[in-house]
């Protein structure tokens, strides 16, 4: 990943956990593999805590704007081939 100081691996507890700080700002500068892998880290990771019943809602609102992101490249693809054809 280019921009990995989106995520940043904080050790706690004795486990792994991804802190993240997506900014609109941060998510456009990322590829597109980048937004992806960010999608499923993120949805690994809350899985992962909710395995251990611990709060999730941080990595939500995170997975939200990711999502978001990816919601709003496929709606620009998808005009770009309409708009070609």
């Amino acid at each position: 990943m280019r921009n990995r100081e989106a995520f940043d691996s904080v050790d706690s507890d004795s486990s792994t956990s991804i802190r993240t700080q997506f900014t609109r700002d941060l998510l456009v500068t990322l590829s597109e593999s980048d937004v992806r892998q960010a999608e499923k880290d993120l949805k690994r990771e809350i899985s992962s805590q909710r395995s251990r019943n611990r709060e999730t809602y941080n990595l939500e609102i995170e997975l939200c704007y990711v999502q978001d992101e990816i919601n709003r490249r496929d709606a620009v693809s998808a005009h770009m081939i309409h708009r070609d054809a």
